[in-house]
């Protein structure tokens, strides 16, 4: 892993001071996420806040243990034929 030593913008750095709080995460994970963020985005487009709101959700969820079942995961994958 390479260390990379960069300069925000006030701004940035303070919001993304506020996501590392709120995501329960040290300061140089935020600041790798938004790096990650800003590398698909190039390849992808653009996330919405709304996405990002879902996939912090996602991983919450996640987190807590909150998983489908097999008999749920079956049911869907019955439901719409994947």
């Amino acid at each position: 892993m390479e260390t990379l030593a960069i300069e925000v913008e006030d701004a940035l750095a303070a919001k993304l001071e506020e996501d590392a709080r709120r995501r329960g995460i040290s300061l140089s994970q935020a600041y790798a996420d938004h790096v990650h963020l800003l590398a698909y985005e190039a390849l992808h487009g653009t996330v919405s806040e709304e996405e990002l709101a879902e996939l912090d959700e996602a991983m919450a969820e996640d987190d807590r243990g909150d998983h489908a079942s097999d008999a749920e995961m079956k049911e869907l994958f019955r439901k719409y034929g994947a």
